[in-house]
């Protein structure tokens, strides 16, 4: 049946590579056929050494992809941190002394609860002196009398209402309707509490009082930060190169070749006694699930300066444990596994620090090799 010689020879270098019955293929045009047969090895695993003819690897498509050298940007890995953008984010203070009340009005939220702008978040109660509480004392009998006052002068305009011009009832209600809400706004705060506000929409992410404690005004009792836009800073000794950078990317621990865009807003321009690093400040729009502000995040800056380098499609990669291969073509019909080191994984784009040469062929997507040994 094997009189051809093509044949023979395949079917040896497949015996001396692998040993097993495994056959696959490469290529963009039949070329003879070949039955596909399991091997040891589980079927969802790729195995060390494979046989594919050109007609399978026709069939479903198996590409190559030439290994070569790219002008890349020269790319740096930065360490930085999380910051929170000024617009959205606030620690909340007070101006004078005072005591944590409690008020079932107003309870007070806890760590991760959602306040709305000029909501109620503490109710406090200002130490003040024997002269303080006496001058409000008399600021709330003043408005006492003026309310009965003024209500007994819309009663007595009320009653005479045809011979009183309507600008001066009207004023007079005005009036009456100001008096009693400055009057409720004292009986109400006890004539002293005052109410601590939320400065803007967002949440609860630390806070520090508790009910009759004593705060001071430089004491951060809340802060309060919208998480869907933050900022990050980075640092470098290299003070040019911040007027280098072309694009920046934030490395998600989560998520592996996962690289949120970043949006360079500046640089420091002055260096520290202490810190002679170089800050530079970016934006971020794209939040990673496990952000926290201050946590420690790697950030990769592209500079506008090239080099050339071997750049591979991430789909071309295959993950062996902790370690990397890709898939060669060692011979047109003969694919065998190759560990390879890995640089930065960015927009799909694979950098190779060492094992692979120009002018290899590798397979372009490993998913199809996955795919085709499903259905063998």
């Amino acid at each position: 049946m094997l009189k051809s010689p093509f044949i023979v020879s395949a079917l040896s270098v497949y015996v001396l590579l692998n040993g097993s019955s495994h056959v696959w293929s490469h290529g963009d045009e039949p070329h003879g056929e070949a039955k596909v047969e399991t091997s040891s090895e589980k079927k969802n695993d790729i195995p060390e050494k494979m046989v594919i003819s050109k007609a399978d690897q026709f069939k479903h498509q198996f590409l190559s992809f030439l290994v070569s050298s790219q002008e890349t940007a020269i790319s740096y890995t930065l360490p930085g941190k999380l910051t929170p953008s000024p617009k959205n984010y606030a620690k909340v203070q007070i101006g004078q002394p005072s005591r944590v009340v409690i008020d079932p009005k107003f309870p007070m939220p806890n760590p991760g609860d959602t306040v709305e702008i000029n909501q109620v978040i503490a109710v406090l109660e200002p130490l003040l002196s024997t002269g303080d509480i006496t001058t409000r004392k008399s600021e709330l009998y003043k408005i006492e009398g003026e309310v009965e006052t003024l209500k007994k002068q819309i009663d007595r305009f009320t009653h005479i209402k045809d011979s009183v011009p309507k600008k001066d009832i009207e004023n007079a209600k005005i009036e009456y309707t100001r008096a009693l809400k400055q009057r409720e706004q004292l009986l109400s705060t006890g004539l002293g509490r005052e109410f601590l506000r939320a400065p803007l929409k967002g949440k609860i992410s630390d806070y520090h009082l508790l009910p009759g404690q004593v705060i001071q005004p430089e004491q951060t009792l809340f802060e309060i930060i919208n998480m869907q836009e933050l900022q990050v800073e980075a640092y470098t000794f290299d003070y040019t190169l911040p007027t280098k950078i072309k694009r920046a990317y934030l490395k998600d621990s989560f998520k592996e070749s996962h690289f949120p865009p970043l949006t360079f807003l500046g640089s420091s321009s002055v260096l520290g006694e202490k810190d002679q690093t170089r800050h530079i400040l970016f934006s971020l729009k794209e939040v990673p699930s496990n952000a926290m502000i201050g946590m420690p995040v790697d950030v990769v800056v592209e500079t506008t300066d090239t080099i050339k380098k071997i750049i591979i499609p991430q789909e071309a990669l295959l993950k062996k444990g902790n370690r990397y291969a890709v898939i060669l073509f060692s011979v047109p019909e003969v694919l065998i596994q190759k560990f390879v080191e890995v640089g930065s994984i960015i927009n799909g784009k694979v950098e190779i620090l060492s094992g692979l040469k120009e002018g290899e062929k590798i397979l372009q997507d490993v998913r199809v090799l996955n795919t085709f040994m499903k259905k063998a």
